[in-house]
């Protein structure tokens, strides 16, 4: 990636003073962290263009993480290079929900608010080919939520108390 024509006081410049943080007015990435765009259709840890700015190349397998643990923060005296582990040990410490955690979650709030059941699921997994269409009618909902259920694309995670192993008791 070409630094060319990034300077850190033009992407300092994008930022708001928040006691000793420097918060980020941009954009952020799914994953709660700043981003940039660099290209027509790249965008870019703000964070790890900073550090490469002031500080030079970044070694294999690190990523410039912030030391404070202020998601927006961008502050170049919080940067901090860290390794995949280390981010993944400090992030279980503060509570913050890891992406699997949260992607049940909203697969969870979605199924409760569906008008399908565990047992519609049982029902459209054990049902013979070709039945799609009509199932999907009887439930009000459209063949490929049908297909996507049948294919393990959706409801892939049974309620608690479920086991796979009291299946064939």
């Amino acid at each position: 990636m070409s630094l060319e024509g990034w300077t850190a006081e033009a992407l300092l410049a994008r930022t708001v003073e928040e006691g000793d943080c420097l918060l980020w007015k941009g954009s952020m990435a799914s994953t709660n962290i700043p981003t940039v765009c660099v290209e027509a259709d790249a965008r870019r840890s703000v964070r790890r263009l900073l550090w490469q700015l002031l500080n030079g190349p970044i070694p294999a397998n690190r990523f410039a993480s912030c030391s404070c643990g202020e998601p927006r923060c961008v502050a170049p005296e919080h940067l901090v290079l860290m390794t995949k582990r280390q981010i993944a040990k400090r992030t279980a410490k503060t509570g913050v929900i890891n992406n699997h955690v949260r992607v049940a979650k909203i697969a969870a709030t979605k199924r409760a608010a569906s008008p399908i059941t565990w047992d519609d699921v049982a029902r459209i997994r054990s049902a013979p080919r070709g039945q799609g269409l009509a199932i999907a009618k009887e439930l009000g909902v459209s063949q490929m939520t049908v297909w996507r259920i049948r294919h393990h694309k959706s409801w892939r995670q049974p309620p608690s108390g479920f086991s796979v192993f009291s299946l064939g008791a």
